[in-house]
């Protein structure tokens, strides 16, 4: 038998976003743009910045930036994203903004 595809709905379109959502979907894009990092990564091209995956499997830079943090008032950690990225550049203009 032949099954229908369901038909797209915009039911939840104009749903309002939780804070929750916003994160998931920056999560989302982090990750998505790191996938071009994987391969780097695993190379050992950015060992000097110690690369490491977070709780919620973002890369984010150890070593020298954690000690960084650690004495000034920036509690952050600092995430990995490749400088050539399209996410990379608007998250960039948008933490300046902030």
């Amino acid at each position: 038998m032949h099954q229908r595809k369901p038909r797209p709905s915009f039911k939840n379109a104009a749903k309002i976003l939780s804070s929750d959502d916003i994160t998931n979907a920056e999560n989302f894009w982090v990750k998505e743009a790191q996938r071009t990092l994987y391969e780097d990564i695993g190379k050992g091209r950015y060992k000097r910045l110690c690369p490491r995956k977070s709780e919620d499997g973002i890369y984010v830079v150890g070593g020298r930036g954690e000690r960084w943090m650690e004495m000034s008032h920036n509690k952050y950690v600092i995430i990995l994203l490749p400088y050539d990225h399209q996410f990379s550049c608007l998250y960039a203009e948008h933490i300046n903004r902030k």
